[in-house]
Parts: structure tokens; sequence; C-alpha cells
């Protein structure tokens, strides 16, 4: 016979992995009925309780590896990821250990030492980073791991992701329902997948309206060499701007400013994450809502599912959310 994994008898029992393992252990948080019930079940079906006693969650620590430039904008979309899966992490009485990789070391390609070293029983990878350095470390990692908000085409590992491209694809039709038709992409491709993503979305939205793209309107939002959040505005500028992401968004209002533009009376713009911050900016900006509460719990329940069976076929989660209408926006159509 198989060996019986949790994984069986959450199926079986229509429960999470987490809830099956909180029975079997004796953890609080699970009621005495269906306690009883997956014991039962997880006897009838063989499972190795003595096996068991040492593949325990609590204790585990957790090596959550992210870009050091997503802490240094403060109340990010990263960082706010990070702090809600921590807090999922900590539920499930394991513990975090943060790491942070600067720029300039992604570039040099080198691998933190916790990494190398292998303080740690499982990885959660958030945000990611370029495809070369991603390979490299995910290579490096002698663990379970999970990415969060982005993924690797060169190594195959499960992930949790915003529906990046379709939610582009609907941001960018939504100014096409506005009456816009030359809409401009503010995003650097090279500096994770999900902004790829993003930018095929808004292709996407052309292709289907049969609308011409036009180069100088695809805007770097950083350089290339020294990593620095910056953006280079042409003469001649669209009606509106989708942006990768809500930073880049209020970086773009910045230089928009500087020339002399108002949004929405000259120039619209629409962001991606809806970033919480004190901004006043922020508060005007149609952006598209990223569920961060579903992507940090999924992403926690798939790592500590890794830690409590044996590894399976790598599982990728994209998580839908929704347009957030603002003030940001011009209506041509009106």
């Amino acid at each position: 016979m198989d060996k019986v994994r949790l994984k069986d008898i959450a199926e079986r029992a229509g429960v999470s992995i987490v809830t099956v393992s909180n029975a079997l252990s004796g953890k609080k948080g699970v009621s005495s009925a269906l306690r009883k019930k997956l014991i039962q079940i997880a006897d009838e079906m063989g499972f190795d309780f003595e096996k068991y006693k040492n593949r325990s969650v609590p204790g585990k620590s957790i090596s959550v590896v992210m870009p050091a430039e997503f802490v240094k904008e403060g109340t990010s979309y990263y960082w706010e990821l990070y702090q809600k899966a921590a807090m999922e992490i900590s539920k499930n009485e394991g513990f975090t250990i943060l790491e942070l990789v600067r720029y300039e070391e992604e570039k040099r390609f080198r691998i933190p030492r916790g990494i190398l070293e292998k303080e740690y029983d499982a990885v959660l990878l958030i945000g990611g980073f370029g495809t070369r350095y991603m390979k490299q470390l995910l290579t490096s990692i002698k663990a379970p791991v999970v990415l969060l908000d982005c993924i690797s085409h060169d190594v195959r590992t499960d992930a949790v992701l915003s529906d990046n491209y379709n939610g582009m694809y609907r941001m960018t039709k939504y100014l096409m329902d506005a009456g816009h038709r030359e809409i401009g992409f503010i995003g650097s491709r090279s500096s994770n997948n999900a902004v790829d993503d993003r930018y095929f979305g808004y292709r996407k939205a052309h292709a289907l309206e049969d609308i011409r793209i036009r180069k100088e309107w695809f805007l770097e939002d950083r350089d290339a060499d020294t990593g620095e959040r910056r953006i280079r505005l042409p003469h001649k500028l669209p009606t509106a701007f989708v942006c990768a992401s809500d930073y880049s968004a209020l970086i773009l209002a910045g230089e928009l400013t500087a020339r002399g533009l108002r949004i929405p009376e000259d120039i619209s713009v629409v962001g991606y994450d809806d970033l919480m911050d004190e901004n006043p900016f922020l508060g005007t900006l149609t952006t598209y809502h990223v569920d961060t509460d579903r992507m940090s719990k999924e992403a926690v329940r798939m790592l500590m599912g890794k830690i409590l069976h044996e590894s399976e076929e790598p599982e990728v989660r994209q998580i839908d959310g929704r347009i957030i209408e603002r003030s940001s926006v011009k209506n041509l159509r009106r």
C-alpha cells in the first residue's frame, strides 16, 4: 500500500492540510467532533501516526526572501504581503527569518548567507528577481519553497500569483472604454515576471481592439544599472498611462506635475496593486486591487503542506482582484 499523506486525508474529509495537521497533532483550533472524524479517517486509510510525530509544523523556521528595495519604499505592496504571510506563519506556530537582497547583490549574483548555510526549514520568496538571478537563487535552495507574486519559468516550483495578465488587460480595457486610444505603459519588464505578465495583458487589450502600440510610450520605471526608480518622459505624450504598480504611478505623477500637467485633466493614469499609503495622490488613483489576504494565506497553506508531506508536482495558483475606480481617469467619450 502507498504511504498515506496528510493531503490524502484532507481531500477525503474536504478540509485543508493544515487542519488535518492540527487535528492529528492535538493543536487548538479544531473542534472535538472534527478532530475525532479526522483521526477516524486517518486510521481507516492506514495513516502512520508514529512517523507523523516527527513531522509537525510548530517551531519550523521559514526564510522569507525579498528585494531590499521593497522595504525601502515604505508601506509597499510587497511589505504588506510579507507582514500578512508572517502572521499566517505565526498562526501555524512557525517563525520567519527575513532575508533582504540588495539590487547590487542581485547584479553580482550573490546568494544570501542564510540560504547558503540552510538556516531554515522552508523558503517563501516574495516579489521575485531578474530571470538569471531567480534561477540561481532557486537552485541554491535545498528545502521546500513557494513563490509569492512571482514565478520562475526556468525552475518549476509552487507559486501564488495575482492574475497579472488578466488584471492589466482589464485596466487597459477600462481606459479604452473611457475613449482612450493613445495609451502608454510604465514598468521595467526585466525587474520580474509579474511586470512581464502585466505588459502582455496591456498588449492583449491593444490587439483585441486593433490599436497600434507606440514603442516610445513603453517606459522603464527604473535604471537598469543602479536600480534607481525614475521615469523619463518623451516629448509627445499619450492621453493615458497604465502603470505596472501604484508606486510607478506615484513617480509618474511627480514627473507629470513637474512638466505642468494635471491628472486627469491633461492625462489619465491608472495603477496596479491598490497600494495603501498616506500619499494624497494614491487616494485619487484608479487601480487594480490585489487580494493580498487570499494570496498570503494560500502561499502559507501551500508551504505548510510542503513541510508536512512529500513533494509533489508544483502547483501554481492565480488569485483574481478587482478594479477600484477613483478620479485619475478622464472619460473622453463625454
